[in-house]
């Protein structure tokens, strides 16, 4: 009898183990450091690395004369994302939003802030950040993302700047790893939230 009673146990005991075990999450991979950075917010205020550090944070690159991507699906998605993570409680506290401009000579804080107004950015969670062009350029580099600026033919046979560059999203922990990356077409609110809360256990 107590043998059977310990080969019960055991078996018990193997099968909580296993279960456990299946239940815990697989550990999102660490890419590389995020690069550092510093620059001014679309409220005029200093942000840098520092503002962000110990929290999980989400960037993209944006830029507000955009007429393709920008306006019609980054800028959405990120939209999405903070209506989500206030939601569940996560926006601010512990998950910060911050949309890089690629174009710092347009994009003055100004203008970021007025493109701000127009999705219904929160000033204080979601920040659009200006930085130097070599810092841009640095900063884009550093997050192993492509950028350029290609001299296009205008309506009036003048030549015009057309400004190409990823519409990757990227998932930074609190200790500011990338830890994932998303295409704006596989950005889906729940699964970068999981995501987010695997990064603060």
């Amino acid at each position: 009898m107590n043998a059977t009673r310990l080969l019960v146990a055991c078996v018990v005991a193997l099968t909580l183990a296993s279960c456990a075990t299946a239940a815990a999450p697989t550990p999102l991979p660490v890419y590389w450091e995020a690069p550092q950075f510093s620059g001014i917010d679309q409220l005029g205020r200093r942000v840098d690395s520092s503002t962000l550090r110990g929290h999980v944070v989400v960037a993209n690159f944006i830029f507000t004369n955009c007429t393709d991507i920008c306006p019609t699906v980054v800028t959405p998605k990120m939209l999405e994302l903070q209506k989500s993570f206030r939601q569940h409680g996560l926006l601010g506290e512990k998950v910060l939003l911050a949309s890089f401009t690629v174009d710092p000579e347009r994009d003055t804080p100004e203008a970021l802030r007025d493109y701000a107004g127009r999705f219904g950015a929160d000033h204080e969670s979601w920040r659009f950040i200006h930085m130097s062009e070599e810092d841009v350029q640095r900063v884009v580099t550093g997050f192993r993302l492509g950028l350029r600026r290609d001299r296009v033919a205008a309506g009036d046979g003048a030549a015009a700047e057309a400004i190409v560059h990823s519409g990757r999203f990227i998932l930074i922990d609190p200790s500011q790893q990338v830890r994932a990356t998303y295409l704006p077409e596989d950005v889906q609110p729940s699964a970068v939230i999981s995501d987010a809360r695997r990064l603060l256990r």
